[in-house]
Protein backbone atom coordinates (compact mmCIF):
# COMPACT_ATOMS: atom_id res chain seq x y z
CA UNK A 1 0.00 0.00 0.00
CA UNK A 2 2.94 2.32 0.64
CA UNK A 3 3.97 1.84 -2.98
CA UNK A 4 0.49 2.82 -4.11
CA UNK A 5 0.57 5.96 -1.99
CA UNK A 6 4.04 6.83 -3.24
CA UNK A 7 2.99 6.36 -6.88
CA UNK A 8 -0.05 8.54 -6.33
CA UNK A 9 1.99 11.39 -4.86
CA UNK A 10 4.55 11.02 -7.65
CA UNK A 11 1.85 11.32 -10.31
CA UNK A 12 0.47 14.41 -8.59
CA UNK A 13 3.70 16.35 -8.49
CA UNK A 14 5.34 15.23 -11.73
CA UNK A 15 2.43 16.86 -13.53
CA UNK A 16 3.73 20.32 -12.71
CA UNK A 17 6.35 20.08 -15.43
CA UNK A 18 3.95 18.85 -18.11
CA UNK A 19 1.07 21.29 -18.04
CA UNK A 20 0.95 24.97 -17.41
CA UNK A 21 -0.23 28.53 -17.63
CA UNK A 22 -3.69 29.97 -17.17
CA UNK A 23 -5.08 31.53 -20.36
CA UNK A 24 -8.14 33.67 -20.96
CA UNK A 25 -7.85 33.68 -24.75
CA UNK A 26 -10.41 30.93 -25.30
CA UNK A 27 -12.73 31.26 -22.32
CA UNK A 28 -15.63 32.01 -24.64
CA UNK A 29 -15.57 28.48 -26.08
CA UNK A 30 -18.90 27.83 -24.37
CA UNK A 31 -20.46 30.62 -26.46
CA UNK A 32 -20.43 28.21 -29.39
CA UNK A 33 -22.86 26.02 -27.51
CA UNK A 34 -24.43 28.34 -24.97
CA UNK A 35 -27.92 27.61 -26.24
CA UNK A 36 -27.53 23.86 -26.83
CA UNK A 37 -28.60 23.20 -23.26
CA UNK A 38 -29.41 19.55 -23.90
CA UNK A 39 -25.88 18.53 -24.86
CA UNK A 40 -23.43 20.88 -23.18
CA UNK A 41 -22.56 20.85 -19.49
CA UNK A 42 -21.86 24.01 -17.54
CA UNK A 43 -18.52 25.53 -18.44
CA UNK A 44 -16.48 25.71 -15.26
CA UNK A 45 -13.79 27.79 -16.94
CA UNK A 46 -16.24 30.68 -17.37
CA UNK A 47 -17.32 30.73 -13.74
CA UNK A 48 -15.64 32.95 -11.14
CA UNK A 49 -12.45 31.45 -9.77
CA UNK A 50 -12.38 30.34 -6.17
CA UNK A 51 -10.07 33.21 -5.33
CA UNK A 52 -11.47 35.90 -7.59
CA UNK A 53 -11.73 39.19 -5.66
CA UNK A 54 -15.10 40.88 -5.31
CA UNK A 55 -15.55 43.30 -8.20
CA UNK A 56 -18.63 45.17 -7.00
CA UNK A 57 -20.54 44.09 -10.15
CA UNK A 58 -22.58 47.02 -11.46
CA UNK A 59 -23.97 48.27 -8.14
CA UNK A 60 -22.91 51.66 -6.81
CA UNK A 61 -22.48 52.62 -3.17
CA UNK A 62 -25.79 53.06 -1.40
CA UNK A 63 -27.81 51.54 -4.26
CA UNK A 64 -29.33 48.18 -5.08
CA UNK A 65 -29.08 46.79 -8.60
CA UNK A 66 -31.60 44.22 -9.83
CA UNK A 67 -31.30 41.93 -12.84
CA UNK A 68 -32.96 38.75 -13.98
CA UNK A 69 -33.87 36.39 -16.77
CA UNK A 70 -36.75 34.24 -17.94
CA UNK A 71 -36.49 31.27 -20.28
CA UNK A 72 -39.18 29.08 -21.76
CA UNK A 73 -39.04 26.07 -24.07
CA UNK A 74 -41.96 24.81 -26.16
CA UNK A 75 -41.53 21.73 -28.29
CA UNK A 76 -41.88 18.03 -28.76
CA UNK A 77 -39.86 14.83 -28.70
CA UNK A 78 -39.98 11.56 -30.65
CA UNK A 79 -38.23 8.45 -29.30
CA UNK A 80 -37.53 5.05 -30.83
CA UNK A 81 -36.38 2.24 -28.53
CA UNK A 82 -36.71 -1.55 -28.81
CA UNK A 83 -38.81 -1.13 -31.94
CA UNK A 84 -41.34 1.10 -30.19
CA UNK A 85 -42.08 4.71 -31.16
CA UNK A 86 -43.17 7.30 -28.64
CA UNK A 87 -43.98 10.98 -28.99
CA UNK A 88 -44.60 13.62 -26.36
CA UNK A 89 -44.95 17.42 -26.16
CA UNK A 90 -42.96 19.44 -23.65
CA UNK A 91 -42.86 22.85 -22.02
CA UNK A 92 -40.60 24.41 -19.41
CA UNK A 93 -40.42 27.80 -17.77
CA UNK A 94 -37.78 29.12 -15.40
CA UNK A 95 -37.14 32.59 -14.06
CA UNK A 96 -34.58 34.19 -11.78
CA UNK A 97 -34.24 37.55 -10.06
CA UNK A 98 -30.82 38.70 -8.85
CA UNK A 99 -29.79 41.67 -6.76
CA UNK A 100 -26.51 43.25 -5.65
CA UNK A 101 -26.33 45.85 -2.91
CA UNK A 102 -23.00 47.58 -2.36
CA UNK A 103 -23.08 49.18 1.07
CA UNK A 104 -19.58 50.68 0.91
CA UNK A 105 -16.10 49.81 -0.33
CA UNK A 106 -15.83 46.85 2.07
CA UNK A 107 -19.33 45.40 2.24
CA UNK A 108 -21.89 44.10 -0.22
CA UNK A 109 -24.87 41.74 -0.24
CA UNK A 110 -25.93 39.48 -3.11
CA UNK A 111 -28.90 37.24 -3.75
CA UNK A 112 -30.63 35.20 -6.43
CA UNK A 113 -34.19 33.88 -6.33
CA UNK A 114 -35.59 31.45 -8.86
CA UNK A 115 -38.63 29.39 -9.79
CA UNK A 116 -39.54 27.00 -12.57
CA UNK A 117 -41.57 24.06 -13.79
CA UNK A 118 -42.42 21.28 -14.69
CA UNK A 119 -42.54 19.98 -11.18
CA UNK A 120 -43.91 21.79 -8.18
CA UNK A 121 -43.87 25.51 -8.97
CA UNK A 122 -42.20 27.04 -5.94
CA UNK A 123 -39.73 29.79 -5.26
CA UNK A 124 -36.20 28.94 -4.12
CA UNK A 125 -33.24 30.92 -2.88
CA UNK A 126 -30.40 30.00 -5.22
CA UNK A 127 -27.90 32.21 -3.38
CA UNK A 128 -27.87 34.78 -0.60
CA UNK A 129 -24.56 35.92 0.81
CA UNK A 130 -22.54 38.76 2.32
CA UNK A 131 -19.15 39.87 0.97
CA UNK A 132 -16.84 41.65 3.40
CA UNK A 133 -13.22 42.80 3.10
CA UNK A 134 -10.98 43.18 6.16
CA UNK A 135 -7.29 42.55 7.00
CA UNK A 136 -6.48 41.94 3.31
CA UNK A 137 -8.97 39.05 3.28
CA UNK A 138 -12.22 38.64 1.37
CA UNK A 139 -14.91 36.98 3.50
CA UNK A 140 -18.08 35.51 2.00
CA UNK A 141 -20.82 34.26 4.33
CA UNK A 142 -24.14 32.71 3.33
CA UNK A 143 -25.47 30.45 0.61
CA UNK A 144 -23.22 30.49 -2.44
CA UNK A 145 -22.13 27.71 -4.78
CA UNK A 146 -18.44 27.48 -5.68
CA UNK A 147 -16.68 26.04 -8.71
CA UNK A 148 -13.09 24.92 -8.33
CA UNK A 149 -11.15 23.39 -11.17
CA UNK A 150 -10.46 23.63 -14.89
CA UNK A 151 -12.18 20.48 -16.16
CA UNK A 152 -14.97 21.17 -18.62
CA UNK A 153 -16.82 18.10 -19.95
CA UNK A 154 -16.59 15.92 -16.84
CA UNK A 155 -17.06 18.88 -14.51
CA UNK A 156 -20.02 17.25 -12.75
CA UNK A 157 -20.73 13.91 -11.09
CA UNK A 158 -23.39 13.30 -13.70
CA UNK A 159 -22.23 13.96 -17.26
CA UNK A 160 -25.58 13.49 -18.93
CA UNK A 161 -27.95 15.84 -17.09
CA UNK A 162 -27.24 19.52 -17.82
CA UNK A 163 -30.54 21.16 -16.93
CA UNK A 164 -31.52 22.54 -13.54
CA UNK A 165 -33.40 20.23 -11.18
CA UNK A 166 -36.04 22.95 -10.90
CA UNK A 167 -37.24 22.12 -14.44
CA UNK A 168 -36.66 18.34 -14.36
CA UNK A 169 -39.51 15.87 -14.31
CA UNK A 170 -39.64 13.03 -11.78
CA UNK A 171 -38.46 10.59 -14.47
CA UNK A 172 -35.50 12.81 -15.37
CA UNK A 173 -34.51 13.13 -11.70
CA UNK A 174 -34.67 9.35 -11.31
CA UNK A 175 -32.49 8.88 -14.41
CA UNK A 176 -30.00 11.41 -13.08
CA UNK A 177 -29.81 9.64 -9.70
CA UNK A 178 -29.30 6.29 -11.41
CA UNK A 179 -26.52 7.67 -13.61
CA UNK A 180 -24.76 9.26 -10.63
CA UNK A 181 -25.02 6.01 -8.65
CA UNK A 182 -23.46 4.07 -11.54
CA UNK A 183 -20.56 6.49 -11.89
CA UNK A 184 -19.96 6.50 -8.13
CA UNK A 185 -19.77 2.71 -8.15
CA UNK A 186 -17.09 2.97 -10.83
CA UNK A 187 -15.04 5.19 -8.52
CA UNK A 188 -15.60 8.51 -10.30
CA UNK A 189 -15.40 11.71 -8.29
CA UNK A 190 -16.93 15.07 -9.04
CA UNK A 191 -14.01 17.03 -10.49
CA UNK A 192 -15.46 20.16 -8.89
CA UNK A 193 -14.78 18.89 -5.38
CA UNK A 194 -16.99 21.57 -3.77
CA UNK A 195 -19.97 21.11 -6.10
CA UNK A 196 -22.23 20.64 -3.06
CA UNK A 197 -21.15 23.90 -1.40
CA UNK A 198 -24.35 25.69 -2.45
CA UNK A 199 -26.62 23.33 -0.51
CA UNK A 200 -26.19 24.94 2.89
CA UNK A 201 -24.49 27.66 4.89
CA UNK A 202 -20.91 28.44 3.93
CA UNK A 203 -17.98 30.63 4.96
CA UNK A 204 -15.30 31.37 2.36
CA UNK A 205 -12.01 33.15 3.10
CA UNK A 206 -9.86 34.36 0.18
CA UNK A 207 -6.46 35.95 0.53
CA UNK A 208 -3.68 36.84 -1.88
CA UNK A 209 -0.13 35.78 -1.05
CA UNK A 210 3.24 36.60 -2.58
CA UNK A 211 3.08 33.54 -4.83
CA UNK A 212 -0.63 33.03 -5.40
CA UNK A 213 -4.08 33.01 -3.85
CA UNK A 214 -5.45 30.87 -1.01
CA UNK A 215 -9.10 29.97 -0.40
CA UNK A 216 -10.47 28.25 2.71
CA UNK A 217 -14.07 27.04 2.67
CA UNK A 218 -16.33 25.56 5.33
CA UNK A 219 -19.94 24.64 4.64
CA UNK A 220 -22.83 22.49 5.78
CA UNK A 221 -24.85 19.90 3.87
CA UNK A 222 -28.10 21.80 4.46
CA UNK A 223 -29.70 24.40 6.74
CA UNK A 224 -30.98 21.91 9.34
CA UNK A 225 -28.63 22.90 12.15
CA UNK A 226 -24.86 22.88 12.36
CA UNK A 227 -22.58 20.25 13.91
CA UNK A 228 -19.35 18.47 13.10
CA UNK A 229 -21.49 15.72 11.56
CA UNK A 230 -22.57 18.04 8.74
CA UNK A 231 -19.62 20.44 8.30
CA UNK A 232 -17.39 20.02 5.23
CA UNK A 233 -14.00 21.74 4.91
CA UNK A 234 -11.98 22.52 1.76
CA UNK A 235 -8.93 24.47 0.62
CA UNK A 236 -7.62 25.68 -2.74
CA UNK A 237 -4.28 27.31 -3.54
CA UNK A 238 -3.57 28.80 -6.98
CA UNK A 239 -0.03 29.67 -8.03
CA UNK A 240 2.34 29.72 -11.00
CA UNK A 241 5.63 27.89 -11.35
CA UNK A 242 7.34 29.31 -14.40
CA UNK A 243 4.82 28.98 -17.21
CA UNK A 244 2.79 26.47 -15.23
CA UNK A 245 -0.56 27.36 -13.72
CA UNK A 246 -0.85 25.10 -10.68
CA UNK A 247 -3.71 24.48 -8.26
CA UNK A 248 -3.52 22.36 -5.12
CA UNK A 249 -6.88 21.52 -3.57
CA UNK A 250 -8.53 19.19 -1.11
CA UNK A 251 -11.61 18.61 1.01
CA UNK A 252 -12.98 16.56 3.89
CA UNK A 253 -16.56 15.48 4.55
CA UNK A 254 -18.80 15.74 7.58
CA UNK A 255 -18.81 12.79 9.97
CA UNK A 256 -22.33 11.79 8.93
CA UNK A 257 -21.52 11.86 5.21
CA UNK A 258 -21.72 8.72 3.11
CA UNK A 259 -18.32 9.76 1.68
CA UNK A 260 -15.86 8.46 4.30
CA UNK A 261 -12.55 9.53 2.76
CA UNK A 262 -11.12 13.02 2.22
CA UNK A 263 -9.97 14.05 -1.26
CA UNK A 264 -6.73 15.76 -2.27
CA UNK A 265 -5.76 16.83 -5.76
CA UNK A 266 -3.60 18.78 -8.14
CA UNK A 267 -4.46 20.64 -11.35
CA UNK A 268 -2.28 21.97 -14.13
CA UNK A 269 -3.06 24.13 -17.16
CA UNK A 270 -1.03 25.47 -20.05
CA UNK A 271 -1.53 27.04 -23.47
CA UNK A 272 0.46 25.36 -26.26
CA UNK A 273 0.15 26.49 -29.89
CA UNK A 274 -3.26 27.99 -29.20
CA UNK A 275 -4.58 24.89 -27.39
CA UNK A 276 -5.49 25.12 -23.72
CA UNK A 277 -4.28 21.84 -22.21
CA UNK A 278 -5.28 20.87 -18.70
CA UNK A 279 -5.10 17.95 -16.30
CA UNK A 280 -6.41 17.06 -12.86
CA UNK A 281 -5.44 14.30 -10.44
CA UNK A 282 -7.69 13.47 -7.48
CA UNK A 283 -7.06 10.90 -4.74
CA UNK A 284 -9.20 9.55 -1.96
CA UNK A 285 -7.12 9.01 1.18
CA UNK A 286 -8.00 6.43 3.85
CA UNK A 287 -6.21 8.05 6.79
CA UNK A 288 -6.87 5.02 9.05
CA UNK A 289 -4.75 2.70 6.93
CA UNK A 290 -2.95 5.35 4.81
CA UNK A 291 -4.04 3.72 1.59
CA UNK A 292 -5.57 5.17 -1.57
CA UNK A 293 -9.00 3.63 -2.34
CA UNK A 294 -9.49 5.63 -5.56
CA UNK A 295 -7.52 7.78 -8.01
CA UNK A 296 -9.28 9.80 -10.72
CA UNK A 297 -7.18 11.28 -13.53
CA UNK A 298 -8.73 13.75 -16.00
CA UNK A 299 -7.00 15.39 -18.96
CA UNK A 300 -8.18 17.35 -21.95
CA UNK A 301 -7.73 20.23 -24.34
CA UNK A 302 -9.90 22.86 -26.00
CA UNK A 303 -9.51 25.54 -28.60
CA UNK A 304 -11.61 28.13 -30.39
CA UNK A 305 -10.70 29.11 -33.95
CA UNK A 306 -12.16 32.59 -34.42
CA UNK A 307 -9.81 34.06 -37.05
CA UNK A 308 -12.29 33.31 -39.83
CA UNK A 309 -16.05 32.94 -40.13
CA UNK A 310 -17.63 30.59 -39.22
CA UNK A 311 -15.99 30.12 -35.85
CA UNK A 312 -15.10 26.56 -34.81
CA UNK A 313 -14.52 25.11 -31.34
CA UNK A 314 -13.29 21.74 -30.12
CA UNK A 315 -13.05 20.22 -26.64
CA UNK A 316 -11.87 16.67 -25.87
CA UNK A 317 -11.55 15.15 -22.40
CA UNK A 318 -10.51 11.71 -21.09
CA UNK A 319 -11.05 10.42 -17.56
CA UNK A 320 -9.64 7.34 -15.83
CA UNK A 321 -10.98 6.09 -12.50
CA UNK A 322 -8.47 3.72 -10.93
CA UNK A 323 -9.35 1.52 -7.96
CA UNK A 324 -5.90 0.35 -6.78
CA UNK A 325 -7.10 -2.28 -4.30
CA UNK A 326 -9.15 -3.98 -7.02
CA UNK A 327 -6.69 -3.25 -9.81
CA UNK A 328 -9.52 -1.91 -11.95
CA UNK A 329 -9.49 1.02 -14.38
CA UNK A 330 -12.70 2.65 -15.63
CA UNK A 331 -12.11 4.92 -18.62
CA UNK A 332 -14.49 7.29 -20.39
CA UNK A 333 -14.04 9.94 -23.07
CA UNK A 334 -16.12 12.94 -24.07
CA UNK A 335 -15.94 15.48 -26.89
CA UNK A 336 -17.78 18.65 -27.95
CA UNK A 337 -17.38 20.38 -31.31
CA UNK A 338 -19.32 23.10 -33.02
CA UNK A 339 -19.60 25.86 -35.60
CA UNK A 340 -20.94 29.33 -34.90
CA UNK A 341 -21.99 32.23 -37.16
CA UNK A 342 -23.20 30.03 -39.99
CA UNK A 343 -25.24 31.27 -42.94
CA UNK A 344 -25.57 34.69 -44.54
CA UNK A 345 -27.13 36.09 -41.36
CA UNK A 346 -24.45 34.58 -39.12
CA UNK A 347 -27.17 33.34 -36.75
CA UNK A 348 -26.77 29.60 -37.34
CA UNK A 349 -24.98 27.14 -35.05
CA UNK A 350 -24.22 23.42 -35.26
CA UNK A 351 -23.05 21.42 -32.25
CA UNK A 352 -21.88 17.81 -31.97
CA UNK A 353 -21.44 16.18 -28.57
CA UNK A 354 -20.50 12.60 -27.72
CA UNK A 355 -19.29 10.44 -24.88
CA UNK A 356 -18.30 6.82 -24.37
CA UNK A 357 -17.82 4.79 -21.18
CA UNK A 358 -15.47 1.88 -21.85
CA UNK A 359 -16.30 0.21 -18.52
CA UNK A 360 -19.89 -0.66 -19.38
CA UNK A 361 -19.78 0.00 -23.15
CA UNK A 362 -22.37 2.75 -23.10
CA UNK A 363 -22.34 6.04 -24.93
CA UNK A 364 -24.27 8.87 -26.49
CA UNK A 365 -24.00 11.06 -29.60
CA UNK A 366 -26.00 14.23 -30.20
CA UNK A 367 -26.17 16.49 -33.25
CA UNK A 368 -27.91 19.84 -32.72
CA UNK A 369 -28.77 22.79 -34.92
CA UNK A 370 -29.75 26.28 -33.72
CA UNK A 371 -31.15 29.23 -35.60
CA UNK A 372 -30.89 32.23 -33.28
CA UNK A 373 -33.54 34.96 -33.29
CA UNK A 374 -35.93 33.07 -35.55
CA UNK A 375 -38.50 35.34 -33.96
CA UNK A 376 -37.90 38.11 -31.47
CA UNK A 377 -36.30 36.58 -28.31
CA UNK A 378 -36.96 33.14 -29.77
CA UNK A 379 -34.40 30.59 -31.01
CA UNK A 380 -35.26 27.47 -32.99
CA UNK A 381 -33.39 24.36 -31.85
CA UNK A 382 -33.52 20.79 -33.10
CA UNK A 383 -31.40 17.85 -32.02
CA UNK A 384 -31.03 14.13 -32.72
CA UNK A 385 -29.55 11.86 -30.04
CA UNK A 386 -28.48 8.22 -30.21
CA UNK A 387 -27.87 6.39 -26.92
CA UNK A 388 -26.13 3.02 -26.93
CA UNK A 389 -26.19 0.43 -24.16
CA UNK A 390 -25.90 -3.33 -23.89
CA UNK A 391 -29.60 -3.65 -24.64
CA UNK A 392 -29.39 -1.79 -27.96
CA UNK A 393 -29.70 1.70 -29.41
CA UNK A 394 -32.33 4.30 -28.55
CA UNK A 395 -32.82 7.25 -30.90
CA UNK A 396 -34.65 10.45 -30.06
CA UNK A 397 -35.32 13.70 -31.91
CA UNK A 398 -36.48 16.92 -30.30
CA UNK A 399 -37.52 20.30 -31.68
CA UNK A 400 -37.83 23.34 -29.44
CA UNK A 401 -38.64 26.99 -29.71
CA UNK A 402 -36.67 28.57 -26.89
CA UNK A 403 -37.51 32.03 -25.58
CA UNK A 404 -34.93 33.88 -23.49
CA UNK A 405 -35.37 37.34 -21.98
CA UNK A 406 -32.86 39.17 -19.79
CA UNK A 407 -33.75 42.27 -17.83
Amino acid sequence: MRKILFCCITVLFLGTSLWAQESDDFDDFESLFDEVTDIVVEDAANLPAATEPYSGQSATAGNITFSGSTTSNLGGKITWEDGVWDASPGATLSSSLDFAAKVDSTTSVHGSFSAGFPGDLQFSVSSLYLDYFAFDTYVTIGRRGNTWGNTRIFSGANLFIAQSEETMTAEEKAAAAEAESKLAAQGYLNTNIVSDSGNGMSILLRRSTRRGELALLGYTDDFNGYSMDTVNAAFCYDTNIGLTGLTVLGRSYGFSSSEPYPVIGLEEKRTVAGFDIYAQELCRIDYDTWTVPAVVLTAGFYRLWFEKTPHFGLNVEVQDSWLPEDGIHHVRIGADAGFKRLGSSGLGKIGLSGNWNFADTTGSLTLAFIRSELIRHGDFMTAITADYSGSGIAVSAATTLAFSISY
